[in-house]
């Protein structure tokens, strides 16, 4: 009975205690299935950079806003498709789609690398479709979190916050 009590009394008052020592296998289970499925697609090259959140660097004033769905980098082994939001200019209008990003290629360059701590820096070099030159710097953590910045010499450098997820097949 005392024993009973003490459980009772302990759950009340320290749920700490009691949760505790229940193992968070499940949780690790999940972080690791996490990290094998990441390393998996990176080192397949066979991924998509989904954005979350955008940012933008303008002299003196940082912004960084809330993305709408459906913007990405999808990189496979023979392709690359890009549909980023861009603009030249802190007053223009954020998401302009004559001003975004949009092409595929199945020339560019690759280049990666595995960081000491875990995760991958990865730079990708390829040709719009208007001719602009594009390098886009993919700094991948374990998980699956992901930081790109976009660089072109005719605008100004913009990154994205987003995660790495498996790449879907192409609509053709």
């Amino acid at each position: 009975m005392k024993i009973l009590f003490l459980l009772i009394f302990l759950s009340l008052f320290c749920p700490e205690t009691v949760v505790a020592s229940v193992p968070d296998d499940r949780r690790k289970e999940k972080i690791a299935a996490e990290e094998a499925q990441t390393a998996r697609i990176i080192e397949a090259r066979n991924y998509t950079f989904q954005l979350q959140t955008l940012n933008v660097m303008v002299p003196s004033l940082g912004v960084m806003r809330g993305i709408q769905a459906g913007y990405y980098i999808t990189v496979t082994p023979d392709s690359l498709e890009v549909n980023l939001p861009f603009f030249g200019t802190f007053t223009d209008n954020y998401f302009d789609t004559d001003k975004s990003i949009r092409f595929r290629c199945s020339k560019y360059g690759y280049f990666q690398s595995k960081k000491p701590r875990g995760g991958w820096e990865i730079i990708i070099g390829a040709t719009g479709k208007s001719g602009e030159q594009y390098t886009f710097y993919l700094t991948v953590s374990p998980r699956g979190g992901a930081f790109l910045k976009a660089v072109n010499q005719q605008r100004i450098s913009i990154s994205f916050d987003g995660v790495v997820v498996p790449a879907e097949p192409f609509e053709k």
